[in-house]
C-alpha cells in the first residue's frame, strides 16, 4: 500500500486486528494446558491448534505488509494525522502489556530517524513510548534507557509546558515508568533514583483540578490520589535496594549513602503503615527483615526464624487456594481505596503482587538460608508450584531474568541432574511450549542415533582421562547415554532468557530480534557457569550452534574442536537440525518439510556445519533412517503425549465432565440464560432480561451459541444473523458476544469464537463481522483489545 494512503482508520483497523490474531495465537498455544482429554482428543487438538495457528501466521504477514511495512519502510510519506494514530495505538498497545518490537520500537525509531516528519507533541510520545518498551523488554541498557526518559520530559518539563491534556496524562506515566526502569534493569544507583521520585512528586502536584478529573474522574480526591502514587512509587525505590542488598560499596559518595537512608526510610515506614493495615505485603517483608538482618538489629537465627514461619504460612494459604497472580493478565482489582480508573492506572504497573512477591522475592531470599533438606524440596516444590499454575503467556513485563535468577536459585538447592530436569521441563512447558517439545524431540532423536553410530564406531565418543577403549564404551554405555540426553535435553537451557522473541512465531522475527536469539547459546552457558552437576554439560549448551569446523556459527569465542566432547556436540546439532526442519506443531511459521527432504543439506554441510562422520553413520543406515522417519512424523506426536502425561495432565484439577462444548440455543439452555444474562448484567433488571430473552428472534437466519459444560452451566453466549446477498458472501452478523466475568480473559472467548467459526463453516459461512460503536457495554466485544477507545467501524474476521 502506498504510505501516503495509509488513513487513521486503516490504522486503527491494523491494531485491532493484529492484536486480536496475536491473542489467539497465545491462548492457543497454552490450550492443551488446560485441556482435561483422552489421547485421541488431546493429538486431534493439538493438530487442530497448530493448523489454526499457521494460518493466523500467514494472516499477520498479510496485515503487516498492508499496513505496516509501508509505514516502516517509508515514514516521511505518512500524512502527519497517521502518524499521530500511529503513536497513540502504540501507547495503547504498550499500557495493555503487549511485548512486541517490530510494532513498536522498529516502527518508534524509524519515525525518530526522520525528525523532519515529527512534530513537538509526536517526538514525546514516540520517546515516551521507546522507553516504555525499553523498561518492558529490558532491551539495550540502563543508561540508554534513562537518556530517552529524560529526552521526552525535556520537551515538555512541566504540566504548564503543554496545553494538551492527553500529553500531560501521558507525562505521569512517562516518570512512572522511569522509575520502574531502576527495578526491572536491576540498577542499584539510589541518588538518581531519589532524584527522579523527588521530579515526579514536583511534576503531579502542580496539576489542576481540571487536569485531575481528566486523568482519574470526576469525583476524583487529588491530593489524596497523588499521596497514594507516590507512596506506591516508593514501592520501586524499596525493591531496588533491597534486590542490591543495601550495599552502596559501588558508589560511596556521600549523595548516594544519603539516598540509600532515605530508601531504608520509606521501608520502615511503609511496614510499619501495612502492618496498621492489617497485611504486609510479602517483598516490605522479606526487605524489612533482609535490611534489619544486614543492620545486625537481629541475629542469624532471629532472621532465618522469621522467614521461615513466613513460609509456613505463605505455603499453608496456597495449599488451600493456589490463587497465583500472574503478571501479564491479572494485576488485578485489589480493592485500592481510589477511584476505579486511577486504580487501573496503577494496576497495569504493580509488578509487586503477592504472587511476583512470593516468587522472585521471599523464595529468593528465603532458599539460601536454608540447609536442611526437607524444607530444600518444599522450596523447590513451591518454585515449580508458581510454573505448573501459571501456563505463562509472554506479554507484561518481561520476567526473563527474574525466571533464570530463580532457576539458578532452586538449582543450587538441588544435589542430582535428575533432580533438575522434572523441575526444567516444568518450567519449560509453561514458560515456552514450542522450545520444551522441541528439546524433548531433540533428545529422543540422540538417544535413537547414539546406539546406532556407538556400535559402528565406538572411537569417536571416547572421552580422554574417562572413556578412552572399546571395552571403556562398552562398559559405560548406559552412562554415556544418559550424558549426550541430558545434553540434548539442557541444550537450549539460555532460551528461558528469550521467551518473548521464541515465543514470537505469529510473524516473521526480524534480524535484530535474530541476533538476540542467537544469544541463547553463550546465556546458557552463563545459567549452569558455578553448579557441578550442570556445568559438565556446557559444552553442548555453547557448541550446538557453532558449525562442525570452527569457520561459522555463535558463540564466535568456542571451538567445536577444541572440545572433549565434540562428536557428542555434532551429535546433538545434527539432531537440532532434523527436528527443526521438521517441525510442523510447534514451529508453525516454518515451512513443513519431511525428513527426507534434508538429506542433500546434511551431505552439502558434512565437514563443514556437520560432522561428517555422524552424516556418513547416518546416511549409510537404512533401519536408523527408517527410526528417524516415524519419529519425527508420527512419533513426534507420542512424544509430546509423554510430556503431556508427565507434566501437565496432573496439574488439571477439573473433571471430563467439566469440559465445555458449544451448542446452538435448545429449550434446557433457555431455561439457564436469564441467570447468566443477570450474573453478566448485574444492573439489569431481571423483567427486562426475560423479556429481551423473549424478543430474540428464532428465524431461520437467527443463531445463538450457547458455550456451557456437561451440567448444562452456562459460560458465554454469542447471537447473531446468517446475512445473504448476491454482491458478497454470506456471512454471520454478531449482535451479542458475552462471557461470564470470572472466564473473561481466559481464552474461553476464543474458544467459542473458534467453535462458532467451525459450525458457521458447514454452512457455507466465510465470514464474521461485528459493529463496534463508542458506549457499547464492555462485554459486546471484551475479547478484541482496544475497541473501547474506537469510533464506530465494521471489524471483519475470515473464518
Amino acid at each position: 500500500m502506498n504510505p501516503e494512503l495509509l488513513s487513521k482508520e486503516k490504522v486503527v483497523y491494523f491494531f485491532n486486528k493484529y492484536k486480536y490474531n496475536s491473542n489467539r495465537i497465545y491462548v492457543l498455544e497454552r490450550q492443551l494446558l488446560n485441556e482435561s482429554c483422552k489421547s485421541q482428543k488431546w493429538e486431534l487438538l493439538l493438530k487442530e491448534i497448530s493448523d489454526l495457528t499457521r494460518q493466523l501466521y500467514i494472516k499477520n504477514e498479510a496485515l503487516l505488509d498492508a499496513y505496516f511495512r509501508p509505514a516502516l519502510e517509508s515514514p516521511q510519506q505518512l500524512r502527519p494525522d497517521t502518524i499521530q494514530t500511529f503513536l497513540l495505538h502504540i501507547t495503547f498497545f504498550l499500557f495493555e502489556n503487549n511485548i512486541d518490537s517490530l510494532i513498536t520500537e522498529d516502527l518508534i525509531n524509524s519515525f525518530l530517524a526522520h525528525p523532519e516528519v515529527l512534530d513537538t507533541q509526536s517526538k514525546f510520545s514516540a520517546l515516551m513510548n521507546l522507553g516504555i518498551c525499553r523498561t518492558m523488554s529490558c532491551d539495550g541498557n540502563f543508561d540508554e534507557t534513562q537518556k530517552i526518559f529524560e529526552e521526552a520530559i525535556s520537551i515538555f518539563p512541566t504540566y504548564e509546558s503543554t496545553p494538551n491534556y492527553d500529553t500531560r496524562v501521558h507525562l505521569a506515566f512517562c516518570r512512572v515508568y522511569q522509575m520502574l526502569a531502576f527495578d526491572l534493569y536491576g540498577s542499584d544507583d539510589y541518588k538518581d533514583f531519589v532524584r527522579v521520585y523527588n521530579e515526579t512528586d514536583r511534576l503531579l502536584r502542580t496539576g489542576d483540578e481540571k487536569l485531575y478529573k481528566k486523568m482519574w474522574g470526576e469525583k476524583s480526591d487529588a491530593q489524596f490520589h497523588m499521596d497514594y502514587l507516590m507512596r506506591f512509587l516508593r514501592i520501586y525505590g524499596i525493591f531496588m535496594a533491597g534486590k542490591a542488598g543495601f550495599d552502596s560499596s559501588r558508589d560511596e559518595s556521600p549523595e548516594n549513602v544519603q539516598a540509600l537512608g532515605t530508601i531504608i526510610h520509606w521501608l520502615t515506614d511503609e511496614f510499619e503503615a501495612e502492618k496498621k493495615e492489617g497485611e504486609v505485603n510479602l517483598m516490605v517483608f522479606t526487605f524489612y527483615n533482609k535490611y534489619r538482618h544486614f543492620s545486625g538489629e537481629i541475629s542469624d537465627d532471629e532472621y532465618f526464624n522469621l522467614m521461615n514461619s513466613k513460609f509456613e504460612e505463605q505455603k499453608a494459604f496456597l495449599e488451600r487456594t493456589r490463587d497465583y497472580i500472574f503478571p501479564e493478565s491479572s494485576f488485578p482489582v485489589d480493592d485500592d481505596p481510589v477511584d476505579p480508573v486511577f486504580s487501573r492506572m496503577l494496576d497495569k504497573m504493580k509488578l509487586f503482587n503477592r504472587t511476583f512477591s512470593y516468587i522472585y522475592v521471599f523464595l529468593m531470599e528465603f532458599a539460601p538460608l536454608s540447609a536442611d533438606e526437607n524444607l530444600n524440596r518444599e522450596i523447590i516444590q513451591e518454585a515449580a508450584h508458581f510454573f505448573e499454575a501459571s501456563k505463562y503467556a509472554e506479554k507484561g513485563f518481561k520476567t526473563d531474568k527474574f525466571e533464570i535468577d530463580l532457576m539458578r536459585t532452586i538449582a543450587q538447592k538441588m544435589t542430582s541432574i535428575n533432580e533438575f530436569l522434572i523441575f526444567f521441563q516444568t518450567v519449560f512447558i509453561h514458560r515456552q511450549i514450542s522450545t520444551s517439545n522441541h528439546i524433548g524431540m531433540v533428545s529422543s532423536i540422540v538417544g535413537v542415533c547414539f546406539y546406532r553410530f556407538v556400535e559402528k564406531r565406538p572411537d569417536l565418543f571416547f572421552i580422554p582421562g574417562k572413556i578412552e577403549t572399546v571395552e571403556d564404551v562398552e562398559k559405560y554405555k548406559t552412562d554415556m547415554l544418559h550424558f549426550v540426553k541430558v545434553g540434548a535435553l539442557l541444550h537450549d537451557i539460555g532460551k528461558l532468557g528469550n521467551t518473548a522473541l521464541i515465543n514470537l512465531h505469529f510473524r516473521k522475527i526480524t534480524d535484530r530480534e535474530y541476533g538476540r536469539i542467537k544469544t541463547h547459546s553463550s546465556l546458557g552457558g552463563e545459567i549452569v557457569k558455578g553448579i557441578p552437576y550442570l556445568e559438565i554439560y556446557r559444552d553442548f549448551i555453547l557448541g550446538h550452534h557453532k558449525f562442525w569446523n570452527d569457520e561459522k556459527g555463535y558463540p564466535e569465542s568456542f571451538k567445536v574442536q577444541k572440545s572433549a566432547y565434540k562428536y557428542y556436540i555434532g551429535l546433538i546439532t545434527l539432531a537440532d537440525c532434523i527436528d527443526s526442519v521438521t517441525d510442523a506443531e510447534g514451529r508453525n511459521y516454518a515451512t513443513k518439510k519431511k525428513f527426507d527432504d534434508i538429506f542433500d543439506e546434511l551431505r552439502e554441510g558434512a565437514g563443514s556445519r556437520y560432522c561428517p562422520e555422524l552424516v556418513d553413520l547416518l546416511m549409510r543406515d537404512e533401519n536408523l533412517l527408517n527410526q528417524l522417519r516415524m519419529l519425527t512424523s508420527t512419533g513426534r506426536n507420542l512424544n509430546l503425549r509423554k510430556t503431556y502425561l508427565r507434566f501437565i495432565e496432573h496439574n488439571i484439577h477439573f473433571s471430563e465432565q467439566e469440559e465445555k462444548t458449544v451448542s446452538l440455543l435448545n429449550d434446557t439452555l433457555y431455561k439457564r440464560l436469564p441467570d447468566f444474562y443477570k450474573t453478566c448484567y448485574p444492573s439489569v433488571e431481571s423483567e427486562k432480561i426475560v423479556k429481551y430473552l423473549d424478543g430474540f428472534s428464532s428465524s431461520r437466519n437467527g443463531r445463538m451459541y450457547i458455550m456451557h459444560d456437561k451440567t448444562n452451566r452456562i459460560y458465554g453466549v454469542m447471537n447473531g444473523f446468517i446475512t445473504s446477498s448476491i454482491d458478497e458472501p454470506d456471512y454471520f452478523y454478531i449482535k451479542e458476544f458475552i462471557m461470564l466475568p470470572d472466564f473473561r480473559r481466559k481464552g474461553f472467548g476464543t474458544k467459542l469464537l473458534m467453535a462458532v467459526s467451525r459450525l458457521l463453516k458447514c454452512e457455507d459461512v466465510n465470514n464474521l463481522k461485528l459493529n463496534v460503536q463508542t458506549g457499547s457495554p464492555d462485554e459486546a466485544f471484551f475479547w478484541i483489545d482496544g475497541f473501547s477507545k474506537s469510533k464506530s467501524y465494521l471489524m471483519e474476521l475470515g473464518i
